[in-house]
């Protein structure tokens, strides 16, 4: 699983958890994922809705359906289902074309005509200029209790498609709450120079600009070494970005060390103890910005930029990166020791804010939830 679906996960069942604890959490899983996945979603204090199979409650009121996996099996529950709340994180949008939002939409239909909820919780979205999509997303918002986009453009694209309406509360993403977990085995890499790859970046960016990626991870390599700063892969995805970094390490006379771990919140806690970080993946970047760590990231999306924005550093985002000597300027913000120090001190006042506003969002959708409960009993 991705582990920005994981933490989103992992801190919705503890952030419900704490101000709901009388409910009970569930997860679709296809069938044939069973054996790999039960084990996983157990530990949280879940239950899951494998095909053929009844869901399974730890409380006696009705469960909040997560929709983390695909939402299309909720049909075959939906007389348990009091809410789905969905933690997609970035699907409603051309991007990923009508699918997310048709199954989304028909998942919310059914729990809906039961007296259910739905909530989209903090996500980025947008944009909206393919008819089909806009129509099968406009379906979702209006089914929607609470839309919670997490950021400026995020906001603006809802409203042009959804003006008018109280629904919207704008909150930054959630998984900068999450706990790191800082495991002795990973301490070797405390001080090193931290560099996550994202295969998005070679299929969702023009082709001219993914020809320069590998040459700038590269780059980034060499800047660490230059450092005497040890580099080190960090896989936060699967098998297409470890794909890049064995690719990557095939040209290296000494190949880097690729980190990788089942629980997110060990990596982040790598991230945290690293001295700077090159990612390419949304929430390994939040990882090293939410605890003070200087993280130069690559655009594939604006949601990208808008992160950067909000701890302050609009400036470490490379939107190209075909210009090398673009690359190493933006690379020397980061490892410059005089340039980390003083990103360092202000980032922190800035994740403390985020985290403030993750949880009030965490106490308005409480409330929410329990007002809806309410209203259906």
């Amino acid at each position: 699983m991705n582990k920005g679906a994981q933490l989103m996960l992992i801190e919705t069942v503890r952030q419900l958890g704490k101000r709901i604890p009388d409910a009970g959490f569930c997860a679709p899983m296809p069938f044939r994922r069973r054996a790999a996945d039960l084990p996983r979603f157990r530990a949280l204090g879940m239950g899951v809705i494998p095909f053929l199979s009844k869901w399974k409650f730890r409380a006696e009121i009705p469960g909040v359906f997560l929709s983390v996996l695909s939402g299309k099996d909720v049909m075959h529950t939906r007389r348990k289902v009091a809410l789905i709340a969905d933690i997609s994180g970035y699907a409603l949008s051309d991007k990923w074309g009508i699918l997310p939002a048709k199954r989304l939409g028909k998942a919310a239909k059914a729990v809906i005509s039961r007296g259910g909820q739905l909530l989209l919780l903090p996500q980025a979205l947008g944009p909206f200029e393919d008819e089909k999509v806009r129509r099968a997303c406009l379906r979702v918002f209006e089914q929607a209790g609470l839309i919670m986009p997490r950021d400026a453009v995020s906001e603006a694209a809802l409203r042009a498609l959804f003006p008018q309406s109280d629904k919207i509360r704008p909150y930054p993403d959630f998984t900068a709450l999450a706990e790191a977990v800082h495991d002795p085995a990973y301490s070797s890499y405390a001080g090193g120079f931290c560099i996550v790859p994202n295969c998005r970046m070679l299929d969702k960016v023009p082709p001219a600009e993914a020809a320069h990626y590998l040459g700038f991870l590269q780059q980034s390599i060499a800047a660490a070494q230059a450092l005497a700063c040890r580099p080190f892969f960090l896989i936060h995805e699967g098998e297409g970005d470890r794909r890049i970094a064995e690719q990557l390490n095939a040209g290296l006379a000494q190949p880097l060390d690729i980190v990788a771990h089942s629980d997110p919140r060990v990596l982040k806690g790598v991230l945290g103890q690293s001295y700077a970080v090159v990612s390419s993946r949304y929430h390994a970047v939040i990882g090293a910005l939410s605890q003070g760590v200087p993280c130069l990231s690559t655009s594939w999306s604006h949601k990208y930029e808008a992160l950067a924005e909000a701890y302050g550093c609009p400036e470490l985002v490379l939107r190209s990166f075909a210009d090398e000597t673009l690359n190493r300027d933006a690379l020397r913000r980061i490892s410059d020791s005089d340039s980390n120090k003083a990103y360092r001190q202000q980032l922190l006042p800035r994740a403390d804010a985020v985290k403030q506003q993750a949880v009030q969002m965490w106490d308005e959708a409480a409330r929410w939830i329990l007002d809806s409960l309410k209203q259906k009993n």
